[in-house]
């Protein structure tokens, strides 16, 4: 078990989790897909604009508004509380594989494979 995922180790770090040069990979797990998120780790943050600044999404022809957000959580126990920072992206299944790329500043492609 990763302490800084809650997630079990995979051969990238967190299961489910590659990390690329110019975006981030990973398996979407069954919360992502119930709460209409992709969890993105701390150290990806530079890919993506400041919290809450607006960037444009683009999935097949469809290009969405999105943004970066954050939770607070204490699933490491009450006196460790901290954020998980996600992009809200709704209709993602448990099991795919996600892939969201920066192409410029303000677009990112997201490419969902099953």
């Amino acid at each position: 078990m990763n302490r800084a995922c809650g997630q079990p180790l995979g051969p990238w770090g967190c299961y489910g989790v590659m990390a690329m040069a110019d975006g981030y990979e990973r398996r979407v797990s069954a919360e992502e897909a119930r709460e209409r998120y992709l969890l993105i780790e701390k150290s990806k943050l530079p890919l993506f604009p400041a919290r809450g600044q607006p960037f444009v999404l683009v999935r097949g022809r469809e290009e969405l508004q999105a943004s970066l957000d954050a939770y607070a959580c204490s699933c490491r126990g009450p006196d460790r509380p901290h954020e998980h920072f996600v992009v809200r992206v709704s209709g993602l299944k448990r099991g795919q594989q996600v892939r969201l790329r920066r192409t410029r500043d303000d677009r990112y492609e997201l490419d969902v494979r099953s």
